[in-house]
């Protein structure tokens, strides 16, 4: 998938995404060893990983900024930016978010908000997926609503309101009971 430009970041950060006995800067990079930013001749390069990770946790305001400490002892929010941090080590244009607020602070979830207008601001295209509907609502362009696996509707502009989005969502259920006598 990274080499087709598109990253994703899964719901479960503990199980499916951080190796969290290991340093901010080794998790972050992981993804992207094979660049030459990072290897040369399969050889790491150190010094030339550290400072472009440390770059990319700055921008992320990482707390502390410390890109040698263990992911374990950092908060759900700050994990959560050491995992974005991992997708922004490549050039990515396609970005898969799996409830990527799931167990962060509010004052995380704005910045991870930020991140992801920026990301849309610069040409890439995300793919949202998030059982908070104020989240969807706020962020989408385009909205697909899903009902028992099933896509029951699209909607984009003034059309993404939570009105339409329950009817949609309802609307199966209300077709299967039929009227009642």
């Amino acid at each position: 998938m990274l080499r087709r430009w598109v990253c994703y970041f899964p719901s479960d950060r503990v199980a499916e995404g951080l190796a969290l006995g290991r340093p901010v800067r080794e998790n972050a990079s992981m993804a992207a060893l094979d660049l030459p930013t990072f290897s040369k001749a399969r050889v790491l390069r150190r010094a030339s990983e550290r400072r472009a990770i440390q770059r990319i946790i700055d921008k992320l305001k990482l707390r502390p900024p410390q890109i040698e400490r263990t992911v374990a002892k950092l908060s759900g929010g700050n994990r959560q930016k050491v995992l974005l941090a991992r997708g922004m080590t490549r050039d990515i244009s396609v970005f898969l978010f799996d409830e990527p607020t799931v167990g962060i602070d509010v004052g995380a979830k704005i910045e991870v908000y930020e991140l992801m207008k920026s990301l849309v601001a610069e040409g890439a295209a995300i793919v949202l997926v998030s059982s908070e509907l104020p989240e969807v609502m706020n962020l989408s362009n385009r909205l697909y609503v899903m009902h028992r696996s099933q896509l029951v509707a699209e909607l984009s502009g003034a059309d993404i309101n939570e009105t339409k989005i329950f009817s949609y969502f309802f609307r199966e259920k209300r077709l299967k009971t039929g009227p009642r006598p």
